[in-house]
């Protein structure tokens, strides 16, 4: 997009009418990360047709939540010092991970063990911290009566109630606040649970604790802050006094204060944050004004759009989201060449839902100037977006990415091809484009690196999903091990097609050089896991009983992804009877 065309619809975007966003846009910044889109079952960017047909569900998942230890939470009761305490430290570390079990009962139990007062003090420190974590506020006054008679477990409870903005300790936060020459931490978590539990009645006491000489600059925020979360007017007064002064937070400080107030005095101090402060104080004010001033926010997000702090910039997309309009959408395509990565996805996560309705023909501009422009990573997102649109009429143009010096765009681009392809042209360029590249596999040169291999995978899936019968001649050349230079990756690849090309047919021969590369998975140098997995699907997909007693040697059992293949093989071959 030229800067001339920026320009002018930056101009249009703030000419909008106010009924066209003012409505709109409140709304849609409170729960855009939280809004039921439509792309919720669109393909995920590079995925592989081997991981998807057949489905395991996420068997190839590269990291997988942590979960729990078996915790025998009864333990909780044990007439062992020891076992108790080894118990409730299990509870803190395994609380919030999978399969963690029976907490309403270890909760119970460790209130049982706190109010009889008979456990030794590291016992019963470790037994709040776990009280803590299990509770959501309902034992929060029983949980400050314990925890206030020692400084460690004080500050943890304090934690807990500032999360469950519990006022049980409010009236120990106000005397800290009121005397801030208490200890730092002390002061810090007072100030944290005031912002939480506190009140307009705290304004004093939280202006003198930040006019105090003896504040540090990291309580003097955090009183801010309290300040911020419990009064909606009334703070123009000190915001200007702090500004004039020599503070060194007085732009983060004052945006803390201001960012719930509604009047217009402190809109104009916001913005004269935003445009002349710290990028901390820019985001604060920036997120007060999109809160509270929601029009302005409006004319503003296309200047943020453009703004060096990638936290502005991402703040602008939810309030254009708010503003359905071909200029708005033209703005938000803009940014999905942006530099920060999460920028870029949220906006092509939000242009790809405009496209469910009727903003379907600016969406489709946009992606077609994306892909023809010189952003490499506006060409990848716009890639993945027309492949989630499942827009079949880009194949023609992914074609012509695949040579793309950039790894993004042409991994994403053989995967956008995977995905849509199924003219018989598209599919003869992409045989064509093959070849070569297998011939000088077989040479034994070097071609390439992951990029290329991952490329040229993408690439013989979309002749299997597609059931090229002309490849197969060139699919079978990846079969034989060849000291893995043919590629683990698309011999993998090349082998699921085979299995998808060839499953109605008797081919003796290559259910044999399946068997082979399965059986050389326990060799001194042993086959590849990928190709192995490859060749399990296709023997499946065969269908033949003479492959059954190969597939169950492996020996394999889920939840390994071959174990599930093997099952998945043999039920096949039981039901084709071939």
């Amino acid at each position: 997009m030229s800067v001339s065309h920026d320009k002018q619809n930056i101009s249009r975007l703030r000419g909008f009418p106010r009924a066209s966003g003012y409505c709109s846009v409140l709304l849609t910044i409170v729960c855009w990360l939280g809004s039921s889109v439509a792309h919720a079952q669109s393909p995920l960017p590079l995925q592989h047709a081997w991981e998807l047909s057949p489905n395991f569900g996420d068997v190839w998942a590269m990291t997988k939540p942590a979960r729990s230890y078996f915790i025998n939470v009864g333990n909780l009761e044990s007439t062992d010092i020891e076992q108790r305490l080894i118990t409730a430290q299990l509870v803190c570390l395994n609380h919030d991970k999978d399969g963690f079990k029976d907490g309403d009962r270890a909760l119970e139990l460790l209130m049982s063990r706190l109010k009889s007062d008979k456990e030794p003090l590291l016992v019963r420190r470790v037994m709040v911290s776990a009280a803590c974590l299990l509770d959501d506020g309902t034992h929060a006054a029983t949980l400050w009566g314990i925890g206030r008679e020692d400084a460690d477990m004080r500050v943890t409870v304090e934690r807990a109630l500032a999360k469950w903005k519990n006022s049980s300790a409010i009236e120990e936060w106000r005397d800290r606040v009121r005397s801030p020459s208490a200890n730092a931490i002390a002061l810090a978590s007072a100030l944290e649970g005031l912002a939480f539990a506190g009140s307009e009645e705290d304004r004093q006491s939280l202006v003198l604790c930040m006019r105090s000489n003896t504040v540090s600059e990291s309580n003097r925020v955090l009183a801010s802050l309290a300040l911020g979360a419990t009064n909606t007017s009334g703070l123009n007064v000190l915001s200007e006094e702090i500004l004039a002064s020599d503070l060194a937070n007085r732009d983060t400080l004052v945006a803390n204060m201001l960012r719930n107030h509604s009047d217009d005095e402190s809109l104009e101090t916001l913005l004269g944050i935003l445009g002349s402060g710290p990028n901390t104080a820019r985001r604060i004010a920036a997120e007060g004004i999109t809160a509270h001033f929601p029009q302005k926010a409006i004319e503003l997000a296309p200047s943020w759009t453009t703004d060096s702090d990638n936290n502005l910039r991402r703040l602008s997309l939810p309030v254009l989201k708010g503003v359905v309009s071909p200029e708005s959408v033209r703005l938000q395509a803009t940014m999905l060449g942006d530099t920060n990565v999460e920028v870029r996805n949220l906006a092509r996560e939000q242009l790809l839902e405009l496209a469910q309705g009727y903003m379907r023909p600016v969406v489709d501009e946009c992606v077609t100037e994306q892909l023809g422009g010189g952003n490499w990573r506006g060409i990848e997102q716009s890639v993945i977006l027309g492949t989630q649109l499942k827009d079949k009429a880009r194949c023609d143009a992914f074609v012509k990415l695949l040579d793309h010096p950039q790894p993004e765009v042409y991994m994403h681009a053989s995967w956008g091809l995977m995905e849509l392809a199924d003219e018989s042209a598209i599919l003869e360029q992409i045989h064509r484009y093959c070849e070569p590249i297998t011939d000088q596999f077989e040479q034994g040169a070097a071609v390439g690196g992951k990029a290329e291999t991952i490329r040229l995978s993408f690439l013989l899936e979309t002749l299997g999903k597609n059931r090229i019968s002309a490849a197969v001649p060139m699919l079978k050349r990846y079969i034989p091990k060849q000291d893995f230079r043919m590629g683990n990756l698309s011999r993998a690849s090349a082998i699921w097609a085979l299995g998808q090309i060839e499953k109605d047919k008797d081919d003796p021969q290559l259910r044999a050089q399946l068997r082979e590369r399965i059986q050389d998975l326990a060799s001194m140098t042993p086959e590849n896991y990928l190709v192995g997995y490859a060749c399990t699907l296709a023997l499946g997909e065969f269908g033949y009983k003479d492959c059954k007693e190969t597939l169950k040697k492996t020996g394999a059992l889920p939840p390994n992804p071959l174990g599930y293949a093997v099952e998945w093989a043999i039920e096949k071959i039981d039901r084709a009877g071939k």
